[in-house]
């Protein structure tokens, strides 16, 4: 695994700071982000691996706090996400640098130019009318009395960004309502073959902005003032935002533009810097600039011109910049607002907050798990763990076959359950918590997954079905799975196999070890492990897991015998004194109780979800040999009164090696197997040994096992 780059993003409730995150999320380095901002409730911060708490920016102890959580959280550079926030980087620059944090920003001299929109003119007026005309409200009445200037203009805030506080002055009497602190502006009006213009002029005279055929031109510049990349769209804007935004691409804009730009890299300009303006009738001419990135910079990342990833590259020295950082000329940009839903009580600031939201009304409830694979031999158990846990309020087994659902969970008790322990008591749970729902009435709308605290995806055909059963269950675990995502479900454990490893690997595997399944089977296991894995770096509030089960072992499920699985075949073998011939002898497996698989994968819910990594390892975390499997069975069929196998070996040669090394999921929860294969088996024997008069002696002569 690359090592991770930390990169901090401030302000995270801001578009900048979004935009700055979602463009982070499309970057192929290994970025690990740190929002930080004053709003638990801000949208950013959830699309984040971590966020932290600041003061708001106006605090006197912003930048100190600020810098504390650089140097808490390792930050190896850092983005300001609100023009606010821009002097201040720039003036603590050295503070950042101070704890080995690097500021993408530019120099203070740049920032306060592009900040003070009257000395922005002056500076650039040297430009010739490349830049709107400026004006103080002195400057503008003698300048009008003397017939140079006219009405209508533009009066902004001389220290402001974006579309804050601009009205429209049409006459005198406008004048009066400007405050002294505005500055006036010459309107830039689109050309006169623009299809805007005409509706322009309109609103302008009802004193409204319309913010349509804008021209935004964004530069991308090293911290050694070398251009690493820039574009140009034309956008329209809704209330400031703009929501629908087209390649634009003229000789003309960059002609103009390239020598302002070396002007300003003379001055201290490096990182990102935007340029608003229009086409007029006499070329391109503008009216803003900011010296950071904007609430579309995301967007351009998705059209190929990813400016974030550019500059985190460029300010870390980490070697050559790419050199096709370009806008996709064939691709257009359209904006709305996103929704995301959030459980809050994951995160205690956000969780402190929504009390205050709702006059501190708590809305307690257990948590709600869906369940596939339910009327399965693992299914069965994990119910029974399941509604073990006083946390849990609603098992949801999500099945294609409601009959078979409700004769296993409402009316057969697990076998080794009707021995051990009180089944009346658990039935009674059983019938309270568990919730029976066929897949059909989710796709029909009757059931969805918004209300699932929990998925814990566990259907799929079994290694030695057929190859279109192996399908359908890979098209069935990518539905469900999106399905989770879609509706953001908090939590997600995908049961997987032993199987993604096949045998290139020497036992015991690690989980850093790189998959190779062998067989169908595992290559689908390994291509849900994909969906899963890319659910979690999609969405950061979905975090997910995937479980390599090794092969599990039990009493077979409602009476039904398999005679095919190795443990099965062996056991009748030994119960009915017919010879067990081992082909080979040096096979080794990785033996799991199904009890003691259920445990581990709930013992994941002992743990914070964002604790979870992407892949653990479930089985005995130890090899055993096929002969010792045989000799266990002998001594279990004996102990119970049978003659037991004479066991022979063959000479053949069988390479087959499986074994997971479980410490990850040991150190993470704890758990550990706790039942041996010599007890596993001895309660397989005492319930085989009820059934043995239903075969015929001689059913059983050879072994040679295949299957993961």
């Amino acid at each position: 695994m690359k090592k991770q780059i930390r990169v901090g993003i401030t302000t995270i409730g801001s578009g900048i700071g979004q935009s700055v995150i979602s463009s982070c999320r499309l970057s192929e380095l290994p970025l690990y982000t740190v929002g930080l901002g004053a709003n638990p409730m801000a949208y950013g911060a959830y699309d984040c691996d971590r966020h932290d708490e600041l003061p708001r920016v106006d605090d006197p102890g912003y930048m100190a706090e600020l810098i504390r959580k650089c140097r808490e959280h390792r930050l190896a550079i850092v983005v300001p996400g609100w023009d606010s926030e821009l002097n201040l980087f720039a003036h603590h620059r050295n503070s950042f640098l101070e704890i080995g944090t690097v500021p993408l920003v530019a120099s203070l001299s740049v920032i306060e130019l592009c900040r003070d929109k009257l000395k922005m003119g002056r500076a650039l007026g040297k430009f010739s009318n490349l830049f709107a005309r400026t004006y103080t409200k002195e400057e503008f009445n003698t300048n009008r009395a003397e017939g140079s200037v006219s009405f209508p203009l533009i009066a902004k805030p001389r220290n402001g960004s974006g579309s804050s506080g601009i009205m429209v002055i049409l006459g005198p009497e406008d004048m009066l309502n400007a405050g002294d602190n505005q500055i006036f502006q010459e309107i830039v009006l689109p050309h006169s073959g623009d299809v805007n213009r005409e509706r322009y002029m309109e609103d302008l005279n009802k004193r409204i902005i319309t913010q349509v055929s804008e021209i935004s031109v964004q530069y991308v510049v090293g911290k050694t003032g070398i251009i690493l990349g820039k574009c140009a769209t034309c956008n329209t804007l809704k209330q400031g935002v703009p929501i629908e935004i087209v390649p634009f691409d003229h000789a003309s804009i960059w002609n103009a533009l390239d020598p302002v730009i070396q002007y300003l890299v003379s001055q201290g300009l490096q990182g990102p810097i935007n340029i608003q303006g229009r086409i007029t009738d006499h070329g391109p001419k503008f009216f803003e600039l900011n010296p950071r990135f904007t609430g579309i910079t995301g967007l351009r990342a998705m059209m190929g011109f990813n400016e974030v990833e550019a500059l985190i590259r460029d300010f870390l020295e980490m070697g050559t910049p790419r050199k096709d950082m370009v806008l996709n000329p064939a691709r257009i940009g359209l904006r709305q607002v996103a929704d995301r839903v959030v459980q809050y009580e994951k995160y205690p600031s956000l969780n402190h907050a929504v009390a205050k939201t709702i006059s501190s009304q708590k809305f307690q409830k257990g948590k709600t798990v869906m369940l596939t694979g339910a009327t399965g031999f693992l299914g069965r158990y994990l119910v029974e763990e399941l509604i073990r846990k006083e946390e849990i309020e609603t098992v949801v087994c999500l099945v294609k076959d409601l009959d078979r659902a409700k004769e296993i969970h409402e009316v057969s008790p697990l076998a080794d359950v009707v021995i051990a322990e009180d089944t009346s008591k658990l039935a009674a749970i059983r019938k309270k918590k568990v919730k029976l729902v066929h897949v059909d009435q989710m796709k029909e709308g009757l059931s969805n997954l918004g209300s699932i605290d929990l998925l814990i995806h566990g259907a799929f055909a079994r290694q030695n079905n057929a190859f279109s059963e192996i399908a359908e269950s890979l098209r069935f675990s990518e539905w469900i799975l999106k399905s989770a995502a879609s509706h953001q479900v908090p939590a997600i454990i995908n049961i997987s196999s032993q199987a993604v490893y096949g045998q290139i690997h020497p036992p015991l595997w690690t989980e850093d070890m790189v998959p190779a399944p062998e067989t169908s089977y595992g290559a689908s296991k390994w291509a849900v492990e994909l969906i899963a894995a890319g659910i979690a770096r999609n969405n950061k509030q979905v975090a997910v897991t995937s479980i390599r089960l090794s092969r599990i072992i039990g009493i077979p499920l409602n009476n039904h015998l398999n005679n095919d699985e190795l443990l099965h075949r062996f056991m009748k073998a030994a119960l009915m004194g017919e010879d067990i011939v081992i082909n080979g002898g040096t096979q080794t497996f990785d033996l799991l109780s199904v009890r003691d698989a259920a445990k581990g994968i709930t013992s994941l819910l002992g743990v914070h979800p964002d604790s979870w990594l992407s892949v653990y390892n479930l089985g005995s975390g130890r090899q055993t040999s096929i002969t010792d499997i045989a000799d266990v069975t002998n001594r279990v069929a004996r102990s119970l009164g049978r003659h037991g196998s004479h066991i022979e070996i063959t000479n053949d040669t069988v390479p087959m090696h499986y074994g997971m090394n479980i410490r990850s999921i040991n150190d993470l929860t704890g758990w550990r197997p706790e039942i041996s294969l010599g007890d596993s088996l001895h309660k397989f024997g005492l319930f085989l040994a009820d059934e043995i008069s239903r075969f015929e002696p001689g059913w059983i002569k050879t072994f040679t096992d295949g299957v993961s």
